[in-house]
C-alpha cells in the first residue's frame, strides 16, 4: 500500500477550500532538528569512525533538511516503504568521504534505489562540484509524535542532523494503558454508554452500563452455571430496573473511578447528549417484561461532573417523558433546546416489537424544565409493517438556506425524513413529508445497525453530507425478519446524502442519495470523526443482528469526505460488536471500549449454558496516522471571552484569534471545531465537525497568530463545548484546547 512520495512543492491552491485530503510530501525544508535523541528508540546503532585528514573549511549540505516517508501499516507485519533521496555536496575542493547512519534502524540506507547495500550506516565518496544521492528506505515508524528517525551525516569534521517522520498509512492500534505502563487498563465497566466530558481534573469520559449481579450482601455475584473462561466476568442483572453502574476515565492518568451516586433507574439502552452549558441530558432507558414499574424507561438524568452527587434526576420527568423510550435519540437543537425522539415503548419480548416505536418527539426546555410530546415525528403513512420507524434514528441538525433557517434529517433503515425547524416550534415536514430513500432495499439501523455521521462543513458552503455505513439486508426489504440461526448477510455499501438547500425543497437535488463501496461489510460498527475531519469505520460483525451476532470484523478503514473513498486502515486486536463504542479524544486518538459480542449464529461466542454475554472490559486506542506525518502545532492561548470555569467562549459569527506555535505551520494552515461526543450502539448523537473561516494568518518566527469566525449560522454550530483545532498544511492536527459555543443573540 505503500505509494511514491510526491514532490515537496505539491500543495493545495490557496483558493482551495479547507478539506480532508492534504499534500503529502517527500521533502520538508526548515530547521534543522538537533538534540532528538532522547526521544528516540533504544535500537540506536553506533556510526562509524570519521575519515582522517586535515579539518576543510568547505561547507556540508544535505537536502531536505526533513524527510517525509510512509510504511503500510494495515498488516499485521508492516512493510517497508518506498526509498526516498537524501541528496549531499560540499564546497571543497578535494573528494571528502562522508558518513551516512541511522540513530534508530528504523531506516535502511543505500547506494541506490534497489534494496542492494542496504544497512544502518554506509559512507559515499563526493567528488568536487558534485552531488552524491543515497537512498533512504523506512522500516519502522517508531513512536507517534516523534520523529521515527534522525539521521546523521558527517565528513569527520562538521555534521548535520536530518529528522525522518515515518507515516504508517492505515494508524496503529494499542491496548489503552497507563503512562509509563504497558499493561493494559481494566476500565472495571463494560462501556456501552460514553460521553468526553469536561472533569474537574482535566477532560474525562463517562461510561455507563446495567449493574453486574451482586449476592445479598452486594458482592458480586460469580456464576457457576457458566463457561468456566467467563464466569467470573461481568454478568449483567437484566431485572435491576433501580441501578446503573458507571464510572469515569481520567484521561490524563487512565484510571477509573465509580460515580453510581445519585442513580435511581436502569438508563441503559437509553440516549445521552450534551445541553449548552456542557452537562448531559440522559433520558428513557431499559424496560423489561418484569418490571412493573410505572417510572421504567421515563427517566430523565443529568450528570455533572463538577457537582459532588455527579448524576441527578431531573424532577417530574415522567411528564416530561410521558411514554417509556427504550433506544431513542437526543439531539442538541441550534436553540439551545433538546429534541428527544423514536424508542420503543415496548421490548424485545413482545412479538409486535417492531410495531411498537415511538413515532413521536419532545421538544426538551433544560431551563424550565419541561417538554410537549408530539405525534409525527415522520410521516406514519408512508410507514409499511415490513419497515415501521427503526429504534436510535440518526438525527441530523444543518444549515438552511439562509443564516437563521435550520433543516432537520431523521434518517433510519433506508431513507431520510426532512424537516424544517423554527426555535421553540415543532419539526415541519419539507413537502408533502416523503421520505428520501436510499440505494440499497436494505436497512442500516437497529438491530442491524450500521452507523451514520454528519460529514465537515465548510465555510461558504451550503451543503451537507451525511454519511451511513454498515447494515445488513441488502436485497431485502422486509426490514423486520430476523433470522434465528444469526446468518442475515451484512452490507459492504455505504450512502452517502447531499442536502443542498439552495435547490427547490421538492427537487431530487435538494437531498440526493449516492452509493459508495464501502470495502468491508459489517454492522454494529462506529463511525467517528477524528482530528483531521476524516471518518474512522471501526469493530462490528459480519453476520447476525444485535445480540445474535457473530464473526467479527476487527480491521478498520477510514473515509476520506473530499475523495469520498474509503481506504483500508489497520486491524484492532480485539473483537468490539454489540454494545461497543468508539470516542474522539483531544489528544487525536480514538478510544474503543466495549461489546458484549453475541450468543447466536452457528459461530457463536456462547455455545455454553446461560451465558448471556461475553463482555469486556479493557479498551484500545487507535492512533491515526497524521499523529507520524511531522511535528504537531500546538495551541498556546485562545483570545477569546474566558471565564475560570469555562475558559474560551466563541460567538457565532464573532471573530477570535488564536496563537499558535509549530515549524509545520505556514500560511495554509487551519482552524477546526469539533463536538465533544455523547455514543451508544453506533450512534453518536452530536458529534460534528466545522471547519471556520480563517481571515488572516500572521507569522512570528515559528509562531502564528490565526485569526478565525465561527459560523454565523446556529444550525451548522450549536451551543455547547466543543474541541479546538489547528490543522497543518498536510494534515496535522494539534491537540485540542477545549472551548465553548455560547448560546447567545436570536
Amino acid at each position: 500500500m505503500s505509494t511514491e512520495p510526491v514532490p515537496s512543492d505539491a500543495s493545495t491552491s490557496s483558493g482551495e477550500r479547507p478539506g480532508t485530503t492534504f499534500a503529502r510530501r517527500t521533502a520538508l525544508t526548515g530547521v534543522v532538528a538537533t538534540g532528538c535523541v532522547g526521544l528516540l528508540s533504544q535500537r540506536a546503532v553506533a556510526a562509524p569512525a570519521p575519515p582522517a585528514g586535515p579539518a576543510p573549511t568547505a561547507t556540508l549540505r544535505v537536502q531536505p533538511a526533513r524527510l517525509s516517508m510512509t510504511i503500510d501499516a494495515t498488516t499485521d507485519t508492516p512493510q517497508r516503504g518506498v526509498p526516498v533521496p537524501l541528496t549531499i555536496s560540499t564546497t571543497s575542493a578535494r573528494s571528502t568521504d562522508v558518513i551516512v547512519s541511522s540513530r534508530t534502524a528504523n531506516t535502511h540506507i543505500g547506494p541506490s534505489r534497489d534494496e542492494s547495500g542496504r544497512a544502518t550506516s554506509i559512507t559515499v565518496r563526493i567528488e568536487p562540484n558534485a552531488e552524491a544521492t543515497v537512498w533512504v528506505t523506512p522500516r519502522d515508524a517508531g513512536k507517534p509524535g516523534e520523529p521515527g528517525d534522525l539521521l546523521t551525516v558527517s565528513d569527520g569534521h562538521s555534521s548535520v542532523e536530518v529528522e525522518v517522520w515515518i507515516e504508517p498509512t492505515g494508524g496503529r492500534w494499542e491496548p489503552l494503558a497507563r503512562p509509563g505502563n504497558s499493561a493494559k487498563s481494566d476500565l472495571q465497566i463494560v462501556a456501552v454508554h460514553a460521553a468526553l466530558m469536561r472533569g474537574p481534573n482535566g477532560p474525562e469520559v463517562v461510561m455507563y452500563s446495567p449493574p453486574r449481579e451482586r449476592d445479598t450482601s452486594g458482592k458480586l455475584e460469580v456464576r457457576k452455571d457458566v463457561n468456566p473462561e467467563v464466569r467470573e466476568k461481568w454478568i449483567w442483572d437484566v431485572k435491576d430496573f433501580q441501578h446503573t453502574e458507571t464510572r469515569t476515565l481520567n484521561l490524563n492518568t487512565v484510571t477509573t473511578a465509580d460515580v453510581n451516586s445519585g442513580l435511581g433507574h436502569n438508563i441503559f439502552c437509553g440516549a445521552a447528549a450534551h445541553l449548552p452549558d456542557g452537562r448531559l441530558l440522559a433520558a428513557g432507558g431499559h424496560i423489561h417484561a418484569d418490571d412493573k414499574s410505572t417510572a421504567s424507561g421515563k427517566s430523565l438524568y443529568l450528570y455533572d461532573p463538577h457537582s459532588p452527587e455527579k448524576w441527578k434526576e431531573i424532577p417530574n420527568s415522567g411528564k416530561v417523558l410521558i411514554n417509556p423510550r427504550w433506544y431513542p435519540t437526543v439531539t442538541p437543537l441550534p436553540d439551545g433546546l433538546m429534541l428527544i425522539a423514536g424508542g420503543y415503548w415496548d421490548g424485545l419480548w413482545n412479538k409486535k416489537y417492531f410495531g411498537r416505536f415511538l413515532n413521536s418527539y419532545i421538544i426538551y426546555d433544560p431551563k424550565t424544565v419541561t417538554g410537549k410530546t408530539t405525534t409525527g415525528l415522520v410521516n406514519s403513512k408512508k410507514l409499511t409493517s415490513k419497515s415501521p420507524l427503526a429504534a436510535y434514528p440518526g438525527i441530523f441538525v444543518v444549515p438552511g438556506k439562509n443564516p437563521n433557517d435550520t433543516v432537520i434529517a431523521v434518517v433510519e433503515t433506508n431513507r431520510a425524513w426532512l424537516h424544517t425547524y423554527l426555535p421553540g416550534e415543532k419539526l415541519t415536514p419539507v413537502g408533502d413529508g416523503s421520505p428520501r430513500m436510499m440505494t440499497t432495499k436494505g436497512t442500516r439501523s437497529y438491530p442491524w445497525y450500521g452507523s451514520m455521521v454528519l460529514l465537515p462543513l465548510h465555510p461558504g458552503d451550503p451543503v451537507s453530507k451525511i454519511l451511513a455505513v454498515g447494515g445488513a439486508k441488502e436485497t431485502k426489504t422486509d426490514h423486520t425478519d430476523r433470522d434465528k440461526n444469526g446468518t442475515d448477510p451484512t452490507t459492504a455499501t455505504a450512502d452517502l446524502l447531499r442536502l443542498d438547500p439552495t435547490k427547490p425543497p421538492s427537487s431530487p437535488e435538494a437531498a440526493k442519495w449516492t452509493q459508495l463501496n464501502a470495502l468491508r461489510a459489517r454492522f454494529l460498527c462506529d463511525a467517528t470523526l477524528m482530528a483531521d475531519g476524516t471518518v474512522l469505520i471501526s469493530g462490528g460483525a459480519s453476520q447476525g443482528w444485535s445480540d445474535h451476532n457473530h464473526t467479527p470484523v476487527n480491521e478498520a478503514v477510514i473515509f476520506d469526505p473530499t475523495t469520498e473513498k474509503f481506504h483500508v486502515a489497520a486491524t484492532a486486536a480485539t473483537p468490539r460488536r454489540y454494545h461497543s463504542v468508539a470516542l474522539l479524544l483531544p489528544d487525536g486518538s480514538v478510544l474503543k471500549a466495549g461489546s458484549t459480542g453475541g450468543f447466536g449464529g452457528p459461530n457463536a461466542d456462547a455455545g455454553k449454558k446461560n451465558l448471556w454475554f461475553l463482555t469486556r472490559t479493557d479498551a484500545e486506542r487507535y492512533l491515526p496516522s497524521y499523529l507520524w506525518r511531522g511535528p504537531r502545532p500546538v495551541i498556546e492561548t485562545v483570545n477569546a471571552t474566558a471565564t475560570a470555569s469555562v475558559g474560551p467562549t466563541l460567538q457565532h459569527g464573532k471573530p477570535f484569534t488564536v496563537n499558535a506555535k509549530g515549524r509545520s505551520l505556514n500560511d495554509r494552515c487551519k482552524l477546526a471545531l469539533i463536538r465533544l461526543g455523547a455514543t451508544t450502539h453506533g450512534n453518536n448523537m452530536e458529534q460534528r465537525y466545522v471547519w471556520l473561516a480563517v481571515s488572516e494568518r500572521v507569522p512570528a518566527g515559528d509562531r502564528w497568530s490565526i485569526t478565525a469566525t465561527p459560523p454565523a449560522s446556529k444550525a451548522a454550530a450549536p451551543p455547547g463545548d466543543y474541541m479546538l483545532v489547528v490543522v497543518d498544511s498536510v494534515g496535522v492536527p494539534s491537540a485540542a484546547q477545549l472551548v465553548r459555543v455560547a448560546n447567545t443573540g436570536p
